[in-house]
């Protein structure tokens, strides 16, 4: 997080404006830095909670509530790569495939993001869990084969996947 988020952030709580996070560049964690799945997802939460601390000091009066993925005030994206994405967008991707869980998409959506892990033999969700959490599994891990598809794919191929 940079000076220049702290100053916008700043002038939001000054005027009292809706707050919505973009965490950006995400490509840069998988193309450049080349960061695993689930270490791009501790960074992108680190910056998250930090974002969050810097409200909690700029707004002392506690008026803004708490960033969350899960809440849809935090999206992910690439400006670079011309995409923005939430959970809701995913959640709603999988609504469909996911359909016998007899969940709503915004149910689907909260377990996209923390201490969530999906249980595939038992198709359930669960707090503690071993293996991916739920933000890998659904979210990081379709973002990385989009882009090695792309990176080393012909267009017909990558047109398949998408």
């Amino acid at each position: 997080v940079r000076l220049h988020t702290e100053l916008l952030l700043r002038q939001i709580i000054s005027e009292g404006l809706k707050l919505t996070l973009c965490v950006n560049k995400i490509d840069r964690l998988i193309l450049e830095l080349r960061l695993h799945p689930n270490d791009a997802y501790y960074k992108m939460r680190h910056v998250v909670e930090e974002v969050n601390e810097m409200i909690k000091r700029l707004d002392p009066a506690g008026r803004y509530e708490t960033l969350c993925p899960s809440r849809g005030n935090v999206c992910f994206g690439s400006g670079q790569h011309g995409y923005c994405v939430t959970l809701g967008d995913f959640a709603q991707l999988y609504a469909d495939v996911y359909h016998d869980l007899g969940m709503s998409v915004e149910e689907f959506r909260r377990r996209l993001w923390g201490e969530w892990f999906f249980d595939q033999s038992e198709r359930r969700f669960r707090r503690k869990g071993r293996g991916k959490r739920t933000f890998v599994e659904f979210v990081l891990e379709p973002i990385y084969k989009l882009y090695v598809q792309c990176l080393g794919e012909t267009e017909k191929d990558v047109s398949k996947t998408l």
